[in-house]
Order: C-alpha cells, then sequence, then structure tokens
C-alpha cells in the first residue's frame, strides 16, 4: 500500500470516530440540560443546591445527608434520580468513546510516526515549535530536516490556520457555558490578530488562553494562587496517569518552554518572548509572526493534553456530586 493511500485511509477513520464522539457529546449535553431545567424548576432541590455552592466538599457531603428527607419531599425526587442515571449514563458513555479515541489516536501515531520523526519533533519543541498536536505526519520529514525548516513551518502554519482549530471552533470540544465561549471568541479574535500581523495583542491573547488552561487543568482550589512549579508538578502528575508516553514526553517538552517564555524579566535573555515583559509595555524586544506562531503550537498541544485530563476531572467529580445528591437505596 503506497504510504499516501495509508495516511488517507487513517485520517478518514479518525474522521469517523471523531463524528461518533461528538454525537454521544451531544447526548451527554441534552441529559445534561434536561435535569438542569428539573433542578431549575423544582423549588425544594434548587434552594439545596444553592446551599452547598460554595462549601468545602465534606462540608458539602453532610449538609447533603442532613437534607436527605427534604430531598425527597420534592414530588420529583423520583424522577431526579432517572434524570440522573441517564446523565450519568450518558456521560460515561461519552468519556468511553472519548478515550478509545484518543487510545486509537495513540496508537497511530506509534505506527506512522517514526523515531526519526518524534526526535526530530523533539528537537524543534526545544527551538519553540511544538508540533504535538499532530495526529498523523501533516508536515513531511524532509521538511522538517530542510536547511530552512523554520520558514517552512511558520509558513504552512500561516496557510492552515483556519484548519488546524477548524474543529476546535466548530465543534467546542469543551461544554458550551460562558466562560468557554468566551475563551473561544478570544481565540477567534487572536486568529484574527494574526492574520492583520497584530502580533503584540495576539501574543497577549494567546498568553490569556495558555494561563488559563494551565491553571484549569491544575484543577487547585480557586481561592489559592499557585507558583507555576506548583501547578506544573500537579499536571505532570496528572498526564502520567493517562498513560500515554505520547503526551507525558510532550507535555515535558511544552512545560520546558513554558517556563522559558514566562521568566521573570530579569532571567529573560531576550531570544523568545516573554510574558512578563510584554504585559508590563517592555519593548525591549519586538513580537514577532514566528512568536505568534510558536504560542499558537503550544496553545493547541497543551490543548489537547489537557482536554483528556480535565474530562477525567470533571467525570470524577460529577459521580462524587451524584453519590452525595442520590445515595443508592
Amino acid at each position: 500500500m503506497d504510504i499516501s493511500e495509508q495516511y488517507l485511509q487513517v485520517i478518514h477513520r479518525q474522521n469517523l470516530v471523531g463524528e461518533a464522539v461528538a454525537k454521544k457529546y451531544d447526548l451527554f449535553c441534552l441529559a445534561q440540560n434536561r435535569l438542569a431545567e428539573l433542578y431549575r424548576t423544582d423549588p425544594i432541590i434548587s434552594n439545596i443546591l444553592k446551599s452547598v455552592e460554595n462549601m468545602s466538599q465534606a462540608e458539602c457531603s453532610k449538609y447533603l445527608r442532613s437534607s436527605k428527607n427534604d430531598m425527597k419531599s420534592s414530588h420529583r425526587y423520583e424522577e431526579s434520580i432517572k434524570l440522573n442515571d441517564e446523565l450519568t449514563k450518558a456521560q460515561i458513555d461519552y468519556y468511553e468513546t472519548l478515550f478509545s479515541y484518543i487510545k486509537m489516536i495513540d496508537n497511530d501515531r506509534k505506527e506512522l510516526f517514526s523515531p526519526y520523526y518524534l526526535k526530530r519533533l523533539d528537537e524543534l519543541a526545544d527551538a519553540g515549535y511544538l508540533l504535538y498536536y499532530l495526529q498523523t505526519p501533516d508536515l513531511a520529514y524532509e521538511w522538517l530536516i530542510n536547511s530552512d525548516w523554520e520558514n517552512i513551518i511558520v509558513n504552512s502554519f500561516e496557510i492552515h490556520i483556519d484548519l488546524i482549530f477548524s474543529e476546535m471552533l466548530a465543534t467546542g470540544l469543551v461544554s458550551n457555558n460562558k466562560l468557554e465561549m468566551m475563551k473561544t471568541e478570544a481565540l477567534r479574535n487572536s486568529i484574527k490578530l494574526f492574520k492583520d500581523k497584530m502580533y503584540d495583542p495576539c501574543a497577549r491573547e494567546l498568553f490569556n488562553l495558555i494561563e488559563n488552561d494551565y491553571s484549569n487543568t491544575d484543577n487547585y482550589v480557586k481561592k489559592n494562587r499557585r507558583k507555576m512549579a506548583e501547578k506544573t508538578e500537579s499536571i505532570r502528575k496528572k498526564v502520567g496517569l493517562l498513560n500515554y508516553e505520547y503526551f507525558i514526553n510532550a507535555f515535558g517538552k511544552i512545560a520546558s518552554f513554558y517556563k522559558l517564555i514566562t521568566v521573570n524579566t530579569d532571567d529573560w535573555d531576550k531570544k523568545e518572548i516573554n510574558r512578563n515583559a510584554l504585559s508590563h509595555g517592555n519593548y525591549d524586544r519586538i513580537t514577532t509572526k514566528n512568536d505568534c506562531v510558536k504560542l499558537f503550537m503550544m496553545y493547541i498541544s497543551f490543548k489537547e493534553i489537557s482536554y483528556y485530563v480535565q474530562r477525567i476531572d470533571d467525570l470524577f467529580e460529577h459521580l462524587r456530586i451524584i453519590s452525595s445528591l442520590f445515595p443508592k437505596k
């Protein structure tokens, strides 16, 4: 079989399974919305849920146990149990399909990414070009070792930027709450700024998106600020739990470059862009197109990893809440 034909078959299969994931996600959202509507319209359950919004896990569990009889007094209590069961099933079905999908992509990478290709990806990552979002060898190995490799990569990314982010912007891999809609709009804005060659504001927008995802993936208690090293170690442990060697290696490279571009300005050597200098109006270094491409690549490479980590957190949190709210008889 011709190698290009093999790639096309892999891409076709990945697209089909990706569509199945999207359908499972739609069913999950539908079940979520039905339950949310019940919570909103049932005064007894709604009041109880409002009471636990700002409680710790221990306080929440204690309060819900003491409120068990109050919840049962709602004439829709049995219906809420049924809807919770449906939501949990839809959520688990979605996550099973999702993680089968990423496992399939992981296996595809093992088959299609040669040791030479992987080695070159790591070398480019050390230079700030994080290509770990690739699902198949979208860039030919010959391009990556060409003497003009940097221009080839940047120009290819610039030409295909809409395609690269099309799935993220079209389907919204994360829930459609207000925050995620704002982040999606920020991504659209950063792409527009990039196309308009407004690299300073583009880079600021991308730094904000990356930092938000970094903090969300850490998922520590929101009111407590954490140092970058603490967040990185927390995420590293979570990525390790995914047990995908590709992701473990990719996050190591992402974390290393992220540390480099967020160092205190006193330690900044001006070879790479710096978040603090950019945020505080330091004009010692002009932001370039290449800087923005590197940030885009970091964002989408980290986004792929962080998405799966955050979905595991979401699943465990949902199951914890359900077990507290609706204990089995």
